[in-house]
């Protein structure tokens, strides 16, 4: 059981982070990928996440015009850029635009305040889109956005605010760095992935810290002028968060971004790319495959969401060559958010079994028949012993999985090696070259908002990275107990 934590929204960009998009007629070679010409020139897409229950939706904007202020960044002497707000409900139609011109000055939202944009009473529940499209001109605009119930203080209701696909950030004051310590990308996929970044000049720096904070990522290269960074998501990307025995470390994890001040416009375009996302540069907003990246409460702490885990169980048994050893698979999927997530006959937990048909294969896992046993829910179907296919498990209560719980459900399967130092793969294992789509763990359900007709609120979180084992010539004894187990008791 979970206690549910405080800072369990996240319904702000911090006014000390400003998002920096650039006009439309700036160039790339002026820093904005996204919303300059020569890039994509697309909106920017924020998406708000309102949840069953609420009562009211508040969306606000801080310094949203371009105007003569510390806020914003101009590249000439007066501005002369424009911008417009779009609100979207979550079934896609208009509710609420506004268009901040420059020349002539139009738009009272200016000057460092926060500004009310939309307001709406029982809000339909889902994801609500706002779109950030830059006008022509060629000034930076730095603003930021909430979402709340209208109550601004401890008691009030922040509402889940997100990113979808691209961030553009950097200083706007001149000769002082711009530090983003509150984006936090929502990792919930593969072995490896990459965080990709344009033009940020050389004088910046990008860290990044899993859920647990057990692994570090300081991403040794940052972009030069004009270019992304990496040029190819394979290599370098980012791994080690994972292991043969455990694959956990999945959900809301932290960053670090610095972007340097030595050069005077400087600030940056970042994406963050999953196992399976085409190389940069990209091709379209959302971009295909890429994680969402969330932005903090009021007090500056990370959201909460779901997570979906595995590991092998504790005691590991060490798996000897020319002998039939049995090891047992725990999948976890953990809700620690306020509100329940619900599952269905077509949204449900999927652990594929890897290999051929068992037992004529050798050096591969053959699945035990009807070992599925689970602490919640049902085993909608499990393939038969010594064949691979899907395990389906439905792990609500009446398809609900309960605010601040878990459930979890354990299988085994039987490896043979024939040689020593194979490793032997005991769940599915997502490759985008290899491994058909349905390859390794996954859970579909409709997330915390409850929508069940909105795609981005039916979630799918997985294909997880694959668990294995190493066979061993004549040994004795188990392998340690797994301190990541202890996470999901």
């Amino acid at each position: 059981m979970f206690l549910l934590p405080d800072g369990a929204f996240a319904g702000q960009i911090p006014i000390t982070e400003l998002q920096m998009p650039s006009g439309e007629t700036g160039t790339i070679g002026q820093g904005d990928y996204v919303s300059s010409t020569g890039g994509l020139n697309t909106y920017l897409s924020y998406f708000i996440e309102v949840p069953t229950g609420s009562t009211t939706l508040v969306v606000e904007l801080y310094d949203a015009d371009i105007g003569s202020d510390t806020y914003d960044r101009l590249r000439t002497a007066g501005t002369n850029t424009s911008v417009t707000y779009t609100l979207r409900r979550p079934d896609g139609t208009q509710v609420a635009t506004k268009t901040c011109n420059s020349v002539p000055y139009d738009c009272a939202i200016d000057n460092g305040a926060w500004t009310n944009f939309y307001t709406v009473g029982s809000p339909a529940i889902g994801h609500w889109e706002l779109r950030v499209d830059m006008g022509a001109g060629d000034d930076l605009n730095g603003f930021a956005i909430r979402a709340h119930d209208g109550d601004t203080t401890a008691g009030g209701t922040e509402y889940n605010l997100y990113a979808d696909s691209f961030i553009d950030i950097g200083t706007h004051t001149v000769g002082v760095n711009g530090v983003y310590t509150n984006i936090f990308p929502f990792i919930t996929s593969g072995c490896d992935f990459s965080i990709l970044d344009w033009d940020m000049d050389g004088d910046g720096s990008i860290s990044l810290t899993s859920r647990t904070g057990a692994f570090t990522y300081p991403k040794p290269t940052i972009s030069g002028g004009t270019v992304w960074d990496p040029a190819d998501i394979t290599p370098p990307l980012i791994n080690g968060w994972t292991a043969d025995d455990s694959a956990v470390d999945y959900g809301i994890w932290s960053s670090n971004m610095t972007v340097g001040a030595t050069t005077a416009a400087n600030y940056t375009t970042i994406y963050i790319a999953n196992y399976d996302s085409a190389n940069p540069p990209p091709t379209a907003q959302p971009q295909a495959n890429t994680f969402r990246m969330y932005f903090p409460t009021d007090g500056g702490s990370a959201p909460v969401k779901p997570i979906l885990s595995q590991i092998l169980t504790s005691p590991i048994p060490t798996v000897i060559t020319g002998k039939t050893t049995s090891v047992n698979i725990q999948v976890t999927i953990s809700n620690p958010t306020p509100y329940n997530i619900t599952f269905s006959p077509t949204n449900l937990v999927t652990i594929n079994v890897p290999g051929p048909t068992c037992p004529a294969a050798t050096n591969s896992a053959c699945y035990v028949g009807n070992s599925a046993a689970v602490t919640q829910g049902t085993v909608i179907s499990q393939p038969a012993g010594g064949a691979t296919g899907n395990i389906t498990w439905n792990p609500g209560t009446a398809n609900i999985l309960l605010a601040g719980t878990s459930a979890s459900l354990t299988y085994a399967v039987n490896v043979a090696p024939t040689a020593d130092g194979n490793r032997i793969l005991v769940t599915g294992n997502p490759n985008a070259a290899t491994d058909p789509p349905t390859s390794g763990t996954r859970a579909t359900y409709v997330d915390e908002t409850g929508n069940t007709t909105q795609a981005r609120a039916t979630y799918t979180y997985g294909p997880l990275c694959g668990l294995a084992v190493t066979s061993q010539s004549g040994a004795t004894g188990q392998k340690r107990f797994i301190r990541w187990r202890e996470v999901f008791q």
